[in-house]
């Protein structure tokens, strides 16, 4: 502006449509131009990239990360810088995805028992049963267990009170979509094989915070939920819908070969179904080569 009449490029602005003034202030338009200016200066200030990405005030900046990284493809120190606190932050939430049984909780359902309580049959049961209680107790301490340990684990991520863990994944997922110069596959794979994981214990802390509303209401859900009609195949389904959010803000065929070697992997690995099918609807929403064989194999897999 030292260079520039201020009104003259204020007003070139305005009648551009970047700009648009209201009484004596002028503002963007559209917050995409903030977003994006704010990532063009990111890209020629390291000093003002650093106060974007210091780790008080990143989560701030979600779409200006988003498009940054959609300018600049090939920076892999911020795949790496943001990949490291999303490790970090869902770190209290690793020991439930070996404790619980993804695979049941999703989608074991008893006959004339609640639909909505989420179950965990698979949890310690040598401890439990060490003590010799009745069939029924040892579902109670089991069920009751799982409860204590999600309950636990959503209030330590709870503690992070200024980013949301369904914010953390989306912004993972962006920058990962965008990163098709970085190099480094191996990072790339891991950052996915996390993304995998970490989607789905927050959605399995998130339907069991939802059964146990359901149980305390008569089978209904809060009111975000008021267009859900069936509870149970809600519940059922939410691996789909989650795998469906996923792809709108990961899915793009630049990253085929990482899916591909996620269902490769599992292949060879002790996973569940539920997350063996993410991959495979990944690499099937993208248009991956021969996709229909890895379907097919899946259907094989299935161990119910």
């Amino acid at each position: 502006f030292t260079a520039y009449q201020a009104d003259k490029l204020g007003n070139y602005f305005i009648t551009q449509k970047i700009f648009t003034r209201s009484g004596n202030k002028i503002k963007f338009a559209h917050s995409c131009f903030y977003h994006f200016f704010l990532a063009k200066r990111m890209i020629d200030d390291n000093d003002f990239k650093g106060y974007i990405l210091s780790e008080d005030r990143f989560y701030k900046y979600h779409r200006a990360i988003d498009y940054y990284t959609g300018l600049k493809r090939n920076d892999s120190n911020i795949l790496q810088c943001i990949y490291s606190r999303f490790v970090d932050f869902f770190r209290p939430a690793e020991p439930i995805y070996e404790e619980i049984d993804i695979d049941k909780c999703f989608t074991n359902i008893v006959a004339n028992k609640s639909p909505y309580i989420p179950r965990a049959e698979s949890v310690n049961v040598d401890q439990i049963r060490s003590s010799k209680p009745t069939e029924e107790k040892i579902e109670q301490r089991l069920n009751n267990y799982c409860d204590d340990r999600l309950s636990q684990i959503s209030d330590d991520i709870s503690k992070f009170k200024n980013i949301s863990p369904d914010q953390l994944i989306i912004m993972m997922c962006n920058i990962l979509r965008n990163s098709e110069g970085v190099e480094d596959i191996t990072l790339k794979q891991c950052v996915y094989n996390s993304i995998v994981k970490n989607a789905l214990i927050w959605t399995l802390i998130v339907k069991n915070s939802l059964a146990q509303y359901a149980n305390a209401n008569n089978g209904s859900l809060p009111m975000y939920y008021r267009d859900v009609k069936n509870v149970e195949a809600f519940f059922r389904f939410m691996p789909f819908i989650l795998q469906y959010s996923i792809n709108l803000e990961l899915g793009t065929h630049k990253l085929n070969s990482i899916f591909k070697k996620k269902i490769e992997m599992d292949k060879t690995s002790i996973v569940s179904d539920v997350e063996k099918y993410f991959s495979v609807a990944m690499y099937w929403d993208n248009n991956g080569n021969e996709y229909a064989k890895d379907i097919k194999s899946l259907v094989k897999s299935v161990k119910r």
